[in-house]
């Protein structure tokens, strides 16, 4: 339908096996994995901390409430989220810093001595509003990995009901030109219907040779 297409970005950063000091003692999350909304990168040789990544859409208030609508809230970014990172951040002090998203910060560490000698790269899950890294009321979980899980949304409404798909074809540039018809519900009823007769022919033909 004109004017319904969107996309929305909201990728997973996941810490693999969490787990946080308490007084000397180290506490498992009771899930394997934790992921969270937002994403940064903290350089140790600076103490500088930079935040990348976050939930994207292009989708107006009414997009995102027929995706919920659609039972695909989890893929809908929040508020919050969209907030949480700026487009072109720049680097700032990490003892200046709180982590942002809706649901947290997964932090991954730079050090160029370390990575150098194949020193496996750091990477922290940091709760929204706590500090990064090291300070007063810091509650990271550390990870023994980390993976970015990518979820990305093309949808329009077709005949009115919303359409969603994880990849999108560009054929503005085709040649001959996309035909849209095939879109249309009942466009492509009209266009099936010799297929199926012809298919329920067989059908018959072999259920009568069956009993031949």
């Amino acid at each position: 339908d004109a004017g319904s297409y969107f996309f929305t970005e909201s990728p997973k950063f996941c810490c693999s096996n969490p787990r946080v000091d308490i007084n000397g003692t180290t506490v498992f999350a009771k899930k394997k994995e934790l992921c969270v909304d937002t994403l940064a990168n903290f350089n140790e040789d600076s103490q500088q901390i930079k935040f990348l990544r976050g939930p994207q859409a292009n989708a107006r208030q009414e997009d995102l409430d027929d995706l919920a609508a659609a039972g695909r809230g989890d893929t809908v970014p929040s508020v919050v989220g969209f907030k949480a990172v700026k487009k072109d951040e720049d680097w700032q002090r990490v003892n200046q810093a709180v982590c942002r998203g809706d649901r947290g910060t997964l932090i991954t560490w730079t050090n160029t001595g370390k990575e150098s000698d194949g020193h496996k790269a750091h990477a922290e899950l940091c709760p929204t509003g706590t500090v990064p890294v090291q300070g007063r009321g810091y509650m990271s979980f550390q990870c023994d990995g980390h993976a970015i899980k990518e979820r990305r949304y093309y949808c329009c409404k077709i005949n009115g009901q919303l359409q969603c798909s994880s990849q999108l074809v560009d054929t503005t540039a085709m040649d001959p030109n996309c035909n849209c018809h095939q879109n249309n519900v009942s466009v492509a009823q009209d266009l099936m219907v010799p297929w199926l007769s012809l298919v329920m022919l067989r059908r018959r033909k072999c259920s009568a040779a069956e009993f031949l």
